[in-house]
C-alpha cells in the first residue's frame, strides 16, 4: 500500500484531520461528502464548460502562474485551457516523457522547461524530503517532482497541474474495467491489481476499503476509494512537493463542481467504447494534438532497480526495497 488511510498517520495517537469536516467546540462536524446515486452523464457542453470554469476559477492570482506538462492527456488539458507562458517536465535522461511534452508546448507556444534529473541524486534528495515530512514518501515520483517544482519556484510560485482526472474518469483503466465488469466485489483481485509489495496486504487492504464497502456496486467501491482515499495521497505528494518550494498547486480536475457532477455517473460514459477517458478525448479533440489523444498512459516513471542499485536494502521487490528505505531513513531521526 502506499499511505496511510483511515485518517492514520505514521505516529500513535496522532490522526489526520478528516476531509469535508470542520471542528468546532471539541467535535468533529461534515460539511460536505459525495453522493454515488445513479446519475445521468452531463453533456459534451456541460462538461466542457465545468472545465473550463475550473481553470479559469485556479487563475486567478496576483504572480505569474504555470503548468506541469508532462504530455499526458490531463495536463496537456490544463495547459492548453489555462494560456500559461512557462511549463514544466522532469525526467532521467533514458528515461522521460519529454518527446510528449514538447509537442504540446509547440502547440501552446510556452516556454518549456524539460528538467534532467540526475539519477545519482535520487536518494540524497529522498532522504532529505523524507526528514522534512518526518513520514514516509508515498512513491518515489514525490522526488522528481520535488525537484521539478524546485526550479519551476524561480519563474512560477502558483502551478496548475492535471491531478485528480485519472480518478474522476476512470484512468486507471486495469482496475476500473474489471470493477466495470463483475458484480461481485472480489477483495484478493482487487489487492492484486492494486497492490505492489511482495507480503500479502489483504488485510490492509480490507481496512482501507472498508469505509465505502456499504456502496455494493465493485465500480462504485473503487471509484470511491480512489477519489477518496487513494487520491489523498497522491495530493499530499503535491502539495508537500510544492509547499516546501513555496509553490502553491492547483488542480483544476478536484473542483467540487466536477466531483459532484460525474460521481455516480456509469463507466460506460468515462470508457465509452472501451476509450479510456473517453468524454475528455472526445470534448477537447480539436485543442489537443492526436499523438497525445491516442498515446499509452506511461504514469510518471522512476526506475526504481537503478535508483536504489547502490544501496544494501532488504526486500524481495523494488517497492519493497523502496519501503523499506522510507522506514530505515526515519528510524534514523525518530
Amino acid at each position: 500500500m502506499r499511505c496511510f488511510f483511515n485518517d492514520r498517520t505514521i505516529y500513535n495517537e496522532i490522526k489526520e484531520f478528516p476531509p469535508g469536516y470542520y471542528y468546532e467546540n471539541g467535535e468533529f462536524i461534515k460539511y460536505w461528502e459525495i453522493d454515488y446515486s445513479e446519475k445521468e452523464p452531463p453533456s459534451d457542453e456541460e462538461l466542457e464548460s465545468l472545465i473550463r470554469s475550473a481553470v479559469e476559477y485556479r487563475k486567478i492570482a496576483d504572480v505569474e502562474i504555470g503548468s506541469y506538462l508532462s504530455g499526458g492527456l490531463d495536463s496537456t488539458i490544463v495547459t492548453a485551457l489555462a494560456k500559461v507562458e512557462h511549463t514544466w517536465t522532469v525526467g532521467f535522461e533514458d528515461y522521460n516523457e519529454f518527446q510528449w511534452s514538447e509537442i504540446a508546448a509547440a502547440r501552446y507556444n510556452t516556454i518549456h522547461h524539460p528538467i534532467l534529473f540526475d539519477p545519482d541524486r535520487f536518494l540524497a534528495l529522498a532522504r532529505e524530503l523524507i526528514i522534512a515530512k518526518k513520514e514516509p514518501l508515498s512513491v518515489p515520483n514525490e522526488v522528481l517532482l520535488y525537484y521539478m517544482t524546485q526550479q519551476a519556484a524561480v519563474k512560477n510560485t502558483v502551478i496548475l497541474s492535471g491531478e485528480g482526472a485519472d480518478e474522476l474518469f476512470f484512468g486507471y483503466d486495469r482496475i476500473f474495467r474489471w470493477a466495470s465488469n463483475t458484480t461481485d466485489f472480489d477483495i484478493r483481485v482487487f489487492s492484486e491489481l492494486y497492490t505492489y509489495g511482495s507480503e500479502d496486504d489483504i488485510g490492509i487492504v480490507e481496512d482501507a476499503l472498508a469505509p465505502f464497502m456499504d456502496l455494493k456496486s465493485p465500480q462504485k467501491i473503487v471509484a470511491a476509494f480512489f477519489q477518496q482515499a487513494h487520491l489523498r495521497g497522491l495530493l499530499k505528494r503535491l502539495d508537500s512537493a510544492s509547499m516546501l518550494n513555496s509553490v502553491e498547486a492547483r488542480s483544476p480536475f478536484l473542483d467540487y463542481r466536477l466531483i459532484e457532477r460525474l460521481a455516480g455517473v456509469d463507466s460506460h460514459y468515462k470508457m465509452k467504447d472501451g476509450v479510456v477517458k473517453a468524454p475528455l478525448k472526445r470534448i477537447f479533440k480539436d485543442i489537443v494534438p492526436a499523438e497525445i489523444i491516442n498515446r499509452k498512459k506511461v504514469g510518471f516513471p522512476v526506475q526504481l532497480e537503478s535508483v536504489l542499485s547502490s544501496e544494501q536494502i532488504e526486500g524481495k521487490t523494488a517497492f519493497d526495497k523502496w519501503f523499506n528505505f522510507n522506514l530505515t531513513t526515519l528510524g534514523e531521526i525518530l
